[in-house]
């Protein structure tokens, strides 16, 4: 820590991004020892799939499976009616709060299984890597002044030296209409939801990654691919802070 990031943390101390405790002066980490602990017993949830727990499964979910997908990494499992969860609570900082530490401090969780499943594909494949996100809608960029999604995407690529590009842009429908939608309405919404992005510089031989903060029924990363498609990408890959279990 340097001595400006020092003296500011003396005279405002951080506070723990999920509960608000107060932290410790040059704690390393923007959440108090007790959210990293049960965020950690929230990972440790075992995949009915493949076995491993959340931070090292790549499963898919089915209805990505036939366009291209070649994996799906996550640390967290997700329940939107669980409000005690800590990777709900996390989750729902996210979409109000900008703090790079916390972006950062994902990104470095992520990592690990990122760069492996990335190195594994792309040398299998001859694909390069790089990575994009799920476009937040515009009303909301408006009112909280941010994207999660591309935040949690760029420090990402900061640790992996992938780089970041919008490859798709969101045309229309709010936040608020889309979580008003089941999943076979969301699924139908998004057709017409995004447009492509020509001037990206992505396509064939690419490995796009899309990124998104939670995933629930797959459809906003389905259709984010299938409009990417249009500019010659076959594969692609999602990483996500959680997906609904």
């Amino acid at each position: 820590m340097g001595i400006p990031s020092f003296i500011r943390d003396l005279f405002f101390p951080p506070r723990c991004a999920i509960c608000g405790k107060m932290l410790g002066i040059a704690s390393g980490s923007p959440l108090c020892i007790d959210c990293r602990y049960e965020l950690s017993k929230e990972s440790a949830r075992i995949c009915n799939g493949c076995g491993l727990d959340q931070s090292s499964c790549t499963c898919l979910l089915p209805i990505l499976k036939p366009e291209g997908f070649l994996f799906h990494v996550k640390l967290y499992g997700y329940s939107s009616s669980n409000r005690r969860s800590y990777a709900n609570r996390l989750v729902y900082k996210m979409k109000s709060s900008q703090r790079q530490e916390l972006y950062d401090d994902l990104a470095r969780k992520l990592e690990k299984t990122v760069l492996a499943s990335v190195t594994t594909e792309c040398s299998a494949r001859s694909l390069t890597p790089v990575i994009t996100y799920v476009p937040r809608s515009r009303s909301s960029v408006a009112k909280y002044g941010f994207d999660q999604a591309e935040l949690l995407a760029r420090a990402l690529s900061r640790r992996l030296a992938i780089p970041t590009v919008t490859a798709v842009r969101r045309k229309h429908l709010s936040d608020a209409e889309m979580k008003s939608l089941n999943a076979a309405g969301r699924f139908a919404a998004g057709a017409n939801a995004f447009e492509a992005n020509s001037r990206c510089g992505v396509g064939k031989n690419t490995l796009l990654i899309i990124v998104d903060d939670v995933i629930t029924s797959g459809a906003s990363v389905y259709w984010t691919a299938k409009t990417a498609a249009s500019l010659g990408v076959t594969d692609f890959a999602v990483v996500s802070v959680a997906k609904t279990y």
